[in-house]
């Protein structure tokens, strides 16, 4: 498997990784395991048609970056199937919230990701650090959002580390990006603090 293909796959992973943290196990292995075989049955019929690697990666990103609202509604109906056990009940506006904020951090993923794809397609690599270093941000927010009633502390960390980097990368929007950060890392302080962190506990 050449490397640009390894690095679409190992995204896709990432981002499933990302997207079924703090999920009960069985729902978080079950998906995991459906991606990863519905990745080998790619590479495999690829590997059969004799497709180019570019060809390939660019296939794997593209349906990435498609699928993520698709897997976001996915994470949203198993969280609600597997974790009616949690007592903390959101209000309506508090869950609207919620999956904005999600939405916001999601966008620096999809970017990073275009930006690889991009690059893969056009036989380039300047821009595909930058845009994994984007994915790896956008996505230590979405798991930091995810996480951040159960385990607030991490989660508040993740949130923190990813608008830092991702201030740091697009300086040039700084202004734009300051704002939208302190308020991310204030909404996933606020949503520890539901949960009855730090006064609670699971607060690692």
């Amino acid at each position: 498997m050449s490397r640009i293909v390894s690095l679409a796959t190992g995204l896709t992973r990432a981002w499933t990784a990302t997207y079924t943290t703090g999920l009960p196990g069985e729902a978080k292995a079950s998906r995991r395991t459906e991606i990863e075989c519905d990745l080998w049955e790619q590479r495999n019929a690829a590997a059969r048609a004799c497709e180019p690697s570019y060809a390939v990666a660019a296939h794997i990103l593209a349906r990435l970056i498609l699928g993520m609202p698709s897997d976001m509604s996915w994470r949203a109906h198993s969280a609600a199937r597997h974790e009616r056990r949690v007592q903390v009940k959101e209000s309506r506006s508090g869950r609207t919230l919620f999956v904005l904020a999600l939405a916001i951090a999601a966008l620096p993923v999809l970017m990073g990701a275009g930006t690889i794809a991009g690059d893969i397609t056009n036989d380039g690599g300047a821009g595909a650090l930058w845009g994994l270093a984007v994915v790896i941000a956008g996505s230590a927010i979405v798991a930091g959002l995810l996480m951040s009633q159960r385990k607030p502390v991490l989660g508040l960390r993740l949130v923190a580390v990813g608008v830092v980097v991702i201030s740091a990368l697009w300086f040039w929007v700084l202004f734009i990006m300051i704002p939208i950060g302190v308020a991310l890392i204030a909404f996933a302080y606020f949503r520890g603090g539901r949960a009855g962190w730090p006064r609670g506990a699971g607060t690692v």
